[in-house]
């Protein structure tokens, strides 16, 4: 079964980088890349888009795998896979703040590496992803930006109203504005949902 997700696979040992490219085409995955290090991963990730990276942590340079990670993640809508030998607790308190979708611990078994990126597969945000990111904020007016900032730490229209000694209609039409510049349906709670899962970007 064919499937087009794209891959980026980042890792300096180019056996492993290989073995992970041979069992990915074995369960139907054809656009896959390889980086052997922190530039080449550079140079291919921004034309690549990938839905998913299997990125290495401990690459044998100046900037480790956590580095690139952040940088990529920063850009693009995809989401990591780490491959670790490492039990290093600072290394992993670093890589758990990017929320990787899984890790992958060396020495590792071509059954781990199918579950896991199967897994991921059947992730609808892996497969909705593969694109670079927008940057919805700046096209928000700093009122804007404040309300939303309140939404996203629970506030109602009442209390951002009584908050911010604006009327209850005032907010509902910066409301309407910040839907309608993040091209949210204005039904369902999407801002509010939109707003919670970026509250760290505001």
């Amino acid at each position: 079964m064919m499937t087009n997700l794209r891959i980026l696979i980042v890792e300096d040992e180019m056996i492993i980088a290989r073995d992970l490219q041979r069992t990915l085409q074995e369960i139907g995955i054809e656009q896959i890349e390889i980086a052997n290090g922190f530039e080449e991963a550079l140079d291919l990730y921004v034309g690549l888009k990938p839905h998913l990276v299997l990125c290495d942590i401990n690459l044998e340079e100046e900037n480790d795998g956590i580095t690139l990670s952040e940088k990529i993640i920063n850009e693009l809508n995809t989401h990591i896979i780490f491959i670790t030998a490492h039990s290093d607790q600072q290394y992993l308190e670093r890589a758990a703040k990017l929320n990787p979708l899984n890790y992958i611990v060396k020495p590792f078994k071509k059954e781990q590496i199918i579950a896991t990126v199967q897994m991921s597969m059947a992730n609808k945000k892996v497969i909705e992803g593969g694109s670079e990111k927008r940057n919805y904020i700046e096209n928000l007016t700093p009122s804007e930006i404040r309300i939303l900032k309140l939404i996203s730490n629970g506030l109602t229209t009442s209390n951002i109203a009584e908050q911010l000694f604006i009327s209850k209609k005032t907010v509902e039409n910066h409301r309407a504005n910040i839907s309608r510049k993040l091209e949210l349906d204005s039904k369902n709670n999407s801002l509010l949902t939109w707003a919670i899962e970026h509250k760290e970007e505001l």
